[in-house]
């Protein structure tokens, strides 16, 4: 029916649909129909009978030609039909059959009125055009490609009709494709017909469309040409997307070939029984060609045993059916390989299913199998300035100026980065330290580390650890440096302090004992210093007469014992435990043993004395705990939680799977740093830390791995519906809106969960869960989402 509606009404007379099955009666026709034959749409509507019979007798037999016609086959005719006061008039049909969906068969039609049978070569192919795709645009030139007709549908493009008429076609098509285009007109002029060739059109707004044109000659009544008619239909998106899915496959052709790996597709061939029993190469890159010792154009098409027989009795048809069949990636490391090319080593192999073929790459990793230990501990020395994303990252050009910084120099000292007082906030005296690490760079050192102080925004000194790379060419040329540069200001305070406790101490000890004591052979204490109280609470005279070993805490009994013998054989004199105190607790102390021996040397019993070290110990603890957490919210920081997940993961656990990864990021965070301020923020991290903390179990960890990422390290959990539900319980207790600055801030987190597989490594895992979170953010945010 819309098709019509765009039909002038030059063209037509009278539109109509019949419907032919399930039974015959009139659908539609158009009010027209009183001005062609007398009778109105609604008679014939009251009337489907009177429809037919207005068609001239000598002229039913062709109507019913119609009828029959192939299904969206156009039919055009010539027909009589009686009007109302019983004159016989001529038209000119044009119809087509449709099936619908439903299973009705429908006659489309158009009438136009004509005063006898002529040619209507013109009428017909511009009709039928606008019959063919009622969304297009159909024209009509004069010999010289004037436009003398175009349909309404043009204002699809931004023109009307009226601003085309009288103008060349070519005014509306793209530069570069006019003489496609004046070709095209060429060879319709000469009596043919073109269709499917694709140009380029200017709009109204000189925006650039593809189409599909067709064109063929309009001629006159004497069936001279005049002109051609052009209609074109609208393929801009099939277009775009074929010229975007090319670019793609040439990119994808040359990034393959430029792969230093070799990488080759296979196709599966089964058996009878549809089990695996060969591969047959479809692609390889040069890498492969190489590796295997054949070139691609013999390699295509052959199959893996015909090209090296026997490799497949070393697979395990099984795991690769099995992995195919759940469509997830194949994963072979340190696979052993020694019959393909006739190479023998260690290689890691990739396998990632591609319907029912298989994309292969492998690494020849025969060094690095061998070499596991050390490469893995290079590996982490070199990957600490990547772990630690809240440090200052910069970039200095060969004469140490400042090229780029991190946006983290805001959070950590105050400045925008791009302040210009940046240059000039490194502490005076500490420029010449930094001057002779870039001199060690540039004699070769491979990294180099320092402390130095930089200057707050308000006006304060920090201290910072900075660690220096030079970046260098392909001859060891230093062209540029990059530095991480770390707040440790409480660690510097904290070290300072310990100095200092530590010199106290030491010069105390040098001086004197704290508490000085006498045990016998059997352990009793036979005499102790008054110092005792000041540290214990115990008077001597409490402690007298007792076994030393009760005065020591339970847990370290057995290895104050084993001291006692070892400093009874002469092994061992000091050793570090706890004793109880008179109120219950206990302290650390640092005790000396000395054995008293007679006048024939045989032992007596232990002289010494011990001094209280708790100041130390907790010290200690707390430089130990500070290197394991993050500053702002208390939890693990990254290094420990990737570091615990080394350790599950590792080769052995028997846990690992029901070992779940959940990786939350705070939605929205950055829009509330940089509308409240980097402390708001800062609250609501702490916040969010505390809510999470507070609703998962012991047995889990929860670490700060980024600015506002969180993730949760989930033990015990059976199926990834367990680690869903711990997931969303996350997820509601973060919901609750946080009061910050006298409003209420509205607060949630996307999730990403995922079960650990006996394939992973801690880079897979996490990358997978990390996934999973922004699947849940494309979601709407405030989303758990799982990925197998």
């Amino acid at each position: 029916m819309s098709a019509f509606a765009e039909c002038p009404s030059v063209l037509l007379d009278v539109t109509f649909v019949l419907q032919l099955q399930p039974s015959m009666r009139l659908e539609h026709i158009s009010d027209s129909v009183i001005d062609f034959t007398g009778y109105s749409a609604a008679e014939y509507a009251a009337k489907p009978r009177l429809w037919l019979g207005a068609v001239d007798p000598r002229d039913r037999q062709l109507m019913l030609s119609a009828f029959n016609a192939a299904q969206t086959e156009l039919t055009t005719m010539n027909l009589r039909f009686r009007t109302r006061d019983g004159e016989s008039i001529w038209a000119h049909q044009i119809s087509r059959t449709v099936r619908t969906p439903d299973g009705m068969v429908l006659l489309y039609g158009s009438l136009t009125r004509i005063p006898a049978p002529t040619t209507l070569a013109n009428v017909d192919g511009r009709y039928q055009m606008l019959a063919e795709d009622a969304d297009d645009v159909v024209l009509q030139t004069d010999l010289a490609g004037r436009v003398v007709w175009v349909s309404d549908s043009i204002t699809s493009v931004g023109w009307t009709p009226a601003e085309l008429l009288g103008t060349q076609v070519s005014r509306m098509v793209w530069p570069d494709d006019r003489r496609v285009v004046h070709d095209i007109h060429r060879r319709v002029v000469q009596g043919q017909t073109v269709s499917g060739v694709i140009v380029r059109i200017r709009t109204a707004d000189s925006a650039v469309r593809f189409i599909s044109t067709t064109a063929r000659p309009a001629r006159n009544a004497q069936d001279a040409i005049v002109g051609s008619i052009v209609g074109w239909h609208d393929v801009d998106e099939v277009a775009q997307a074929h010229s975007a899915a090319e670019a793609e496959r040439q990119l994808l052709r040359a990034t393959l070939d430029a792969q230093l790996d070799p990488q080759v597709l296979v196709e599966i061939i089964r058996d009878s029984a549809g089990a695996m029993m060969d591969c047959r190469f479809i692609e390889a890159n040069p890498a492969a060609c190489d590796f295997i010792g054949v070139p691609r154009d013999e390699l295509v098409g052959q199959t893996l045993q015909s090209v090296r027989p026997g490799l497949l009795g070393e697979i395990d048809y099984e795991r690769l059916a099995a992995r195919i069949a759940s469509r997830r990636p194949l994963v072979f490391n340190d696979y052993l390989l020694d019959s393909l090319a006739g190479v023998r080593g260690r290689f890691d192999l990739r396998a990632v299913p591609v319907g029912d073929r298989l994309a292969v790459t492998w690494r020849d990793v025969t060094d690095r199998y061998e070499v596991a230990r050390a490469l893995a501990q290079s590996e982490a020395r070199h990957r600490v300035l990547l772990e630690e994303g809240s440090d200052i990252v910069t970039f200095h050009d060969l004469d140490g100026g400042l090229r780029w910084i991190s946006p983290a120099i805001q959070r950590l000292l105050g400045w925008q980065a791009n302040d210009s007082a940046l240059g000039q906030i490194m502490h005076p005296d500490d420029v010449e330290v930094m001057k002779t690490a870039r001199e060690e760079l540039e004699a070769g050192a491979e990294s180099v580390s320092r402390r130095l102080r930089l200057r707050h925004r308000d006006g304060h000194y920090r201290w910072m650890q900075a660690t220096a790379r030079a970046v260098r060419d392909e001859r060891g040329n230093v062209l540029s440096f990059v530095v991480v540069t770390r707040d440790i200001e409480d660690q510097v305070t904290a070290e300072q302090a310990l100095e200092t406790s530590e010199s106290r101490y030491r010069l105390l000890a040098e001086h004197a004992t704290d508490v000085v004591y006498q045990v016998s052979a059997e352990g009793i204490t036979e005499w102790i210093s008054d110092g005792v109280t000041a540290i214990l609470g115990f008077t001597p005279d409490d402690l007298v007469g007792r076994s030393g070993l009760e005065m020591v805490v339970p847990e370290d009994r057995d290895y104050v014992d084993a001291v006692a013998r070892e400093a009874w054989g002469g092994r061992r004199s000091n050793a570090r435990f706890r004793l109880l105190t008179k109120d219950g607790g206990s302290r650390w102390v640092e005790a000396t043993m000395h054995v008293v021996r007679g006048d024939a040397q045989e032992p007596l019993g232990f002289v010494g004395g011990w001094r209280d070290v708790q100041a130390e110990v907790e010290a200690q603890e707390a430089l130990d705990l500070r290197a394991r957490t993050d500053d702002l919210t208390g939890l693990l920081n990254r290094r420990e939680a990737l570091a615990q997940l080394v350790h599950s993961l590792a080769m052995g656990n028997g846990h690992r799977d029901q070992l779940a990864v959940a990786f939350c990021d705070v939605d929205a965070f950055k829009s509330i740093n940089d509308s409240l301020g980097h402390s708001v923020g800062d609250r609501l991290l702490r916040t969010v830390a505390d809510r999470i903390r507070g609703c998962v179990r012991s047995a889990d960890t929860v670490a700060r791995v980024g600015g506002d990422e969180i993730l949760l390290i989930l033990r015990g959990v059976r199926t990834l519906d367990d680690a869903m539900a711990i997931a969303e319980k996350v997820r509601l207790a973060v919901r609750a809106p946080i009061e910050m600055e006298g409003q209420l801030v509205p607060t949630s987190v996307s999730v990403g969960v995922t079960m650990a597989t006996e394939d992973d490594d801690v880079d897979a895992l996490v990358a997978r869960a990390d996934r999973a979170m922004y699947l849940a953010k494309a979601a709407g945010r405030d989303q758990v989402v799982r990925v197998l």
